[in-house]
């Protein structure tokens, strides 16, 4: 379902309204191409090949979901979601990714929202004022919900 500009003209409270898009590991792996992504209930997995010395050496992040912890900034072209660090011994290694904020690991999806397909249908004018309200982590994709700010 997209939001049109008729809708969101003619009814105003379309404004509040919002529209779920599925996020898979694959749209995650266009934009990070040297990580890769698994996601399960509650939980997401990033992984990333080290190379050390001979051999490769596989790093795990884990993070889980804190649903409502989301952070946008629309200026700064920022869409973040935020979830708990559970491997924080590794997280140095996952910075083209993550940003620490204490406990939380954030990560940004701006790029990842601007590849769908949704994102295409919203109307240029509302396309600068989306925002992600919530998210969830589901069995093999993301679910995130977004709203456009008034």
């Amino acid at each position: 379902m997209g939001i049109f500009a008729e809708d969101l003209i003619n009814f105003g409270n379309l404004l509040d309204a919002e529209v779920e898009l599925k996020i898979t590991p694959e749209d995650l792996k266009k934009v990070f191409k040297d990580y890769d992504f698994y996601i399960n209930d509650g939980l997401l997995r990033i992984t990333k090949h080290k190379r050390a010395f001979l051999f490769k050496k596989k790093l795990e992040l884990r993070l889980r979901e804190d649903t409502k912890n989301v952070y946008n900034k629309k200026e700064d072209q920022i869409r973040c979601i935020k979830a708990y660090i559970l491997t924080p011994s590794v997280l140095g290694e996952f910075e083209n990714v993550l940003k620490q904020d204490s406990e939380f690991a954030c990560m940004n999806l701006w790029e990842v929202i601007k590849n769908t397909n949704l994102y295409e249908k919203i109307p240029k004018q509302f396309k600068d004022r989306v925002i992600i309200s919530r998210y969830f982590f589901k069995n093999g994709y993301m679910l995130l919900y977004l709203k456009v700010e008034k």
